[in-house]
């Protein structure tokens, strides 16, 4: 987003709209937020995009806890990628959200249990501003079913 002066003000993240066009209601990050995050606090790409799952999503898709992060992607060269992390290969819709499923789904990140809980998001946050990339990274992922350990 750019204001008259042609300033970036904000980052786009996304569009709600009834058409499917660029009319309706946008959602952005301010330009200093971004700033803050992508400059700033010099937080590490872990090369996975990833969805929050609420407590009702986890139970449908039988995750083992109240949360967890669904993986969509990941590139194979980033961190996570060289991990052996896995994405999503089946499209499905729910709740009018394009999500790929049967990826792995994240449980834990350097023995963080991922919840849906200020405490918890702070505690990541922290972690990811405070890692180096030679430190060792532990993910506690389901696949398939079954608890895995994926290490670095």
């Amino acid at each position: 987003m750019f204001n008259l002066k042609g300033e970036v003000i904000g980052i786009v993240s996304h569009i709600k709209s009834i058409t499917g066009g660029f009319q309706g209601i946008g959602f952005a990050a301010s330009s200093n937020i971004a700033k803050e995050l992508l400059l700033d606090k010099n937080i590490p790409w872990s090369g996975a995009e990833v969805l929050p799952l609420s407590e009702s999503a986890s139970k449908v898709l039988n995750v083992p806890q109240k949360n967890g992060l669904l993986v969509q992607r990941v590139v194979n060269s980033s961190p996570y990628g060289k991990l052996g992390l896995k994405g999503g290969t089946v499209k499905a819709t729910i709740d009018k959200n394009d999500i790929l499923l049967g990826g792995d789904i994240i449980l834990a990140i350097n023995g963080i249990r991922f919840e849906m809980t200020d405490e918890t998001l702070k505690k990541l946050g922290d972690y990811a501003a405070s890692v180096k990339p030679e430190d060792p990274i532990v993910l506690e992922v389901l696949r398939e079913g079954k608890i895995i350990s994926l290490r670095n």
